[in-house]
């Protein structure tokens, strides 16, 4: 909120906080931040619980995000097809890095189209998976803490912090122009928090906080091209 009011000395306050007497801290591989056999992890520090097993609680994610017709290929009852990658996201080098491990967790291919997989583990029943949906986590500490301090070396470190446990990523250089920061710590965002529904209010606030970014060629690069 802080942020998105661009009062960022009152954000640090809270964010440094987070970081130095928490406790939480990042999970080692990306994939273990969202497995349902690892909820509530040193990762987490708010998120929306589910509970499988024909309780009620289950989660319906996978069922309204695998692609429509692919029967019990994906997760059992079929799936609706919504929420469906832009081939931009998925495919790109320009997007993600086809060597970092988030792809494969949040994007996976079937057939000839892609669909998102970050919430899916199979389960017996429709629309009941165990996988939790994260609100708040210790990455996004991170990354909030570099757009508050803005552009230095520190900050610079926090987006590599982020970039290491991704896996297959170099790190960023320690000296940055204001727009390449601004432009990486977008990037870095859009990648790392891909469906947990952070990138439109992002974009919102970056008029704010980021200001040498442009939603119509940064942080929606494909209305560029569609004119």
């Amino acid at each position: 909120v802080y942020l998105t009011l661009n009062r960022k000395a009152d954000a640090l306050v809270l964010l440094n906080a987070i970081k130095t007497s928490s406790g939480y801290g990042l999970e080692s591989t990306y994939a273990n931040v969202f497995s349902a056999n690892n909820e509530m992890n040193k990762e987490i520090l708010f998120t929306i619980r589910f509970k499988s097993g024909g309780v009620g609680l289950g989660n319906p994610l996978a069922n309204l995000f695998a692609p429509s017709n692919s029967g019990n290929a994906i997760v059992n009852g079929d799936g609706k097809g919504y929420n469906t990658p832009s081939s931009e996201l998925a495919v790109t080098v320009a997007s993600y890095d086809p060597s970092s491990a988030r792809r494969l967790v949040n994007i996976q291919p079937y057939g000839k189209i892609y669909y998102v997989s970050k919430f899916t583990t199979k389960s017996a029943l429709e629309d009941d998976t165990e996988n939790d949906f994260p609100i708040l986590r210790y990455a996004d500490v991170l990354l909030m803490l570099a757009e508050a301090q803005g552009n230095n070396a520190t900050s610079i470190g926090y987006i590599n912090e982020v970039r290491r446990r991704a896996g297959g990523l170099t790190d960023l250089s320690t000296t940055l122009t204001t727009a390449a920061f601004e432009k990486a710590l977008s990037n870095e965002r859009r990648w790392e928090f891909a469906f947990e529904n952070q990138r439109w209010f992002d974009i919102l606030r970056f008029t704010t906080t980021t200001t040498s970014l442009s939603a119509s060629t940064d942080a929606f690069p494909n209305l560029k091209a569609q004119g």
